[in-house]
């Protein structure tokens, strides 16, 4: 069975949604308050135990990408990516993303308030 971590900073009506859910789904969920969570990034033998995988959902964007980053860089895998993280909590390298894929004028023209 695969275990799951859920970071977080502030536990808000969502992740007691997801915590709720996980219990009910029989889901071996873990919660991993940032706050409280530090760990050598230049060891893997630091005595913390570790999910296989992580939901993201810190409200800081640092603290996401910061926390993001380092699991990442031990191999694990992050719901809500450090990639997608750092691209989205920053409007001019997503605005960027978006024309690039063509997506920018098609959403500011679809959602003009005038019409």
């Amino acid at each position: 069975m695969v275990k799951l971590g859920l970071l977080y900073d502030q536990l808000r009506p969502d992740e007691r949604l997801i915590i709720d859910a996980a219990k009910r789904e029989g889901i071996d969920l873990t919660l991993y308050d940032t706050d409280q969570l530090a760990w050598d990034i230049t060891s893997e033998d630091d005595g913390i135990k570790l999910a296989d995988a992580f939901l993201q959902r810190c409200m800081s964007y640092f603290r996401s990408i910061h926390v993001t980053a380092a699991l990442e860089g031990r191999g694990k895998t992050v719901v809500n990516s450090y990639r997608a993280s750092s691209t989205c909590g920053n409007k001019l390298i997503a605005s960027i993303a978006l024309k690039r894929f063509r997506l920018l004028g098609r959403l500011s023209h679809s959602h003009r308030m005038d019409r």
